[in-house]
């Protein structure tokens, strides 16, 4: 009876606790998937991470995987479109150091090339739908 309680007590705690988590099987909590908005702005601070111990930023978002953040497919990067241009591309023996960045996020309806897409140059957000309440430039503290 006792152990009845305690489990009662635990998948109560679970669901009073942890109300963004979902249960996907018995004994398993899944993680709700990050909205599109959220995702736009956790892969900024993904970058700006990377930029600060690389000094610039990485050439493909997989570079952000596991190092900077572990779940890839949490952020479903076939949604992202990301390019770079290298400052230094002429200097034979360097490696390409790139200090801008385009992002482009397809938005709720995963297509690209329309209304509600978001498009990031360097945190200067170039584009993002009409409910978006992101800022023009992102910043963090």
């Amino acid at each position: 009876m006792k152990m009845l309680i305690y489990s009662v007590c635990i998948m109560l705690s679970v669901g009073i606790v942890c109300p963004q988590k979902a249960l996907s099987a018995p004994g398993k909590i899944e993680e709700t998937k990050l909205s599109n908005e959220q995702a736009v702005v956790l892969v900024c601070k993904l970058l700006e991470a990377y930029y600060i111990d690389e000094v610039g930023y990485p050439s493909s978002l997989n570079e952000l995987f596991p190092a900077y953040y572990n779940s890839a497919e949490k952020l479903s990067l076939k949604s992202f479109k990301y390019q770079v241009d290298p400052i230094n591309k002429n200097q034979e023996f360097a490696k390409p150091t790139y200090s801008k960045y385009n992002l482009i996020h397809a938005g709720k309806d995963g297509q690209f090339a329309t209304s509600d897409d978001y498009e990031i140059d360097t945190l200067h957000v170039l584009k993002k739908p009409s409910d978006s309440e992101l800022p023009e430039i992102i910043a963090f503290d």
